[in-house]
């Protein structure tokens, strides 16, 4: 798992660079388009489908984050990954 320690770097890189197309952002993104805390309720609210592929991408990769840094955004992508998780450990193996 990848350790994040700026999670406005990680919102940058990991959420909104690999699908911003998706959301209408045509030009590189070199800085967010909106808070950590809209960017986070936006991830939990979409319609779209745009949030379901950048959820399903960072549980892929996986990514832990220090308890010193609490923020909405960080229990998103926790849950996301802990459900992942437990989805993926209900499974049948053959």
């Amino acid at each position: 798992m990848k350790r994040v320690t700026d999670l406005e770097e990680f919102a940058l890189t990991q959420i909104w660079r690999p699908y911003q197309t998706k959301m209408g952002y045509e030009d590189r993104l070199e800085r967010l388009p909106m808070s950590l805390e809209e960017t986070a309720k936006l991830l939990t609210t979409d319609e779209t489908g745009w949030s379901a592929v950048v959820l399903d991408r960072i549980c892929n990769i996986g990514f832990r984050f220090p308890p010193y840094i609490v923020h909405e955004l960080v229990s998103v992508v926790n849950a996301a990954q802990h459900s992942r998780r437990a989805a993926l450990e209900k499974e049948p193996r053959e």
